[in-house]
């Protein structure tokens, strides 16, 4: 928790000098009271309006402060809940993203087993096998009973297809919209930076305003219950950004990524491969929403160009340096976080925070790598 700096205090001096006033006699010792008295009196009165001001003053401060906490609140609920969103649409993308493949290989089944039985049907012989029958044995009630039981297996097959079909589907639109969430909360999260702004200028403002004070003013009770209720502000707003984050889910990464995160952590001794995957995670859902961010960051690991271009690694010995190759993005990004101190747990937050200059992107991190660490 912040506290609010020290208030030093500096008490004005009170001394007056008197000149040097010679008594020689009775008139300069009269024209030398008359000019101390008059210099004495207004200085009692400045004294005395110098408290009423600082009273006055510590009032419209306290009033400030109890104003600019309540936008400090608003905005911190605002925060928290952006930083929640983002790792709900990204946990959930991913489980629809799955439901989506689960439902396409369904269908993929039922389309052959559909096939199966239609092959099986032509290598019987199809209706010329069933007119054969109906040749060599003139029994038409039991030829219509093959036929009928050929149709409703069939039937049977190509239902269950369209079905499956139907459902992959409606899961197809499901990630598709899910995917759409995404995006617009990646957005989001390229806002949250704004929103931290936001909410550290109100805390800035209301600190400047308690500096801005006199040393006297700083140590009547309204100024001191203004400070104090600044740094319940501070602690309400480390609190919700601490509950936010406790929402975010990780999910463990496709196959591929899984097997690449493993492998690129092996090039940077002490690097743990959940930090890449939890990196993966944040900045793409493991490439599945890997779009160019408004600040112009590229591929599943969204790296600037200038910053892919001075660290990029051929990660799939393709010849060519693609920040949009899942393999080439993650060694990379394995490259660029152990350069920062990645490899030794002394240096994570340091090198995320040199991966994206937001304390909030570094919390959101560390809180899926904990996560994938813990499991399933």
């Amino acid at each position: 928790m912040a506290h609010p700096p020290t208030l030093v205090i500096k008490w004005a001096s009170t001394r007056a000098d008197a000149p040097d006033v010679s008594l020689a006699t009775p008139l300069r010792r009269g024209a030398a009271l008359a000019l101390l008295v008059l210099l004495l009196a207004p200085a009692g009165r400045a004294e005395a309006e110098d408290a009423a001001t600082a009273r006055e003053r510590a009032t419209a401060a306290a009033q400030r402060v109890r104003d600019l906490t309540a936008q400090l609140d608003t905005a911190d609920a605002a925060l928290a809940q952006t930083v929640s969103q983002v790792g709900q649409q990204v946990s959930g993308f991913l489980l629809d993203d799955e439901a989506r493949v689960a439902a396409e290989q369904a269908a993929a089944l039922a389309a052959d087993r559909s096939a199966a039985s239609a092959r099986a049907l032509y290598l019987s012989g199809g209706q010329a096998g069933l007119l054969s029958s109906l040749l060599e044995s003139g029994d038409v009630s039991e030829l219509s009973a093959r036929a009928e039981a050929v149709q409703q297996v069939l039937s049977s097959a190509r239902a269950t297809a369209d079905d499956a079909a139907a459902r992959a589907k409606v899961a197809a639109d499901v990630a598709a919209r899910s995917q759409r969430q995404t995006d617009a909360a990646v957005v989001t999260a390229a806002q949250i930076a704004l929103r931290v702004d936001q909410a550290q200028a109100l805390v800035e403002a209301a600190q400047a305003t308690l500096d801005g004070l006199s040393a006297r003013a700083r140590t009547l009770t309204e100024a001191e219950d203004a400070a104090r209720a600044l740094a319940q502000a501070r602690a309400r707003m480390a609190a919700a950004q601490t509950q936010a984050l406790s929402r975010v889910r990780a999910q463990a990464p496709p196959a591929v990524y899984f097997d690449l995160y493993h492998a690129a952590a092996r090039t940077c001794r002490g690097m743990d491969w959940t930090l890449l995957a939890a990196v993966g995670q944040v900045e793409s859902g493991h490439g599945r929403n890997s779009a160019v961010s408004s600040a112009g960051a590229v591929g599943p690991m969204q790296f600037m160009p200038r910053t892919f271009a001075a660290y990029a690694v051929d990660g799939d010995h393709d010849g060519r340096l693609d920040p949009w190759a899942p393999a080439d993005a993650v060694y990379t990004a394995a490259r660029y976080l152990c350069s920062g101190g990645a490899g030794s747990p002394s240096g994570v937050q340091a090198a995320l925070l040199r991966y994206n200059h937001a304390q909030w992107y570094v919390d959101l991190v560390l809180a899926v790598q904990t996560q994938l660490r813990a499991g399933p």
